[in-house]
């Protein structure tokens, strides 16, 4: 399953496997030039701002159980996503 998550200054999806997590993280140098809070905003900075974006990669154990982490992570304010999103971001990093 996927998880999202949007703020002015960052844009996460996380690819929740079986075993481990997957992040991509796109983090704004300029949350006025970059607004990453909508999806139209994301794309916006994406096309005109690449520059003032700052990407990320990360896997990792789940603390506790996959459940456990869907339940923290939904609490924190992801919502649901799905695999067009995380292959989009995954394909603009090497």
């Amino acid at each position: 399953s996927f998880l999202e998550f949007r703020s002015p200054d960052s844009f996460a999806v996380l690819h929740l496997e079986n075993d481990q997590q997957s992040l991509i993280l796109v983090k704004s140098l300029d949350a006025v030039a970059a607004d990453l809070s909508t999806p139209e905003n994301i794309q916006q900075a994406l096309s005109s701002h690449l520059s003032k974006l700052e990407f990320f990669r990360s896997t990792r154990s789940y603390p506790s159980t996959r459940e456990m982490a869907v339940h923290q992570l939904l609490d924190q304010g992801c919502v649901l996503s799905d695999n067009s999103i995380w292959e989009a971001f995954n394909n603009l990093l090497p």
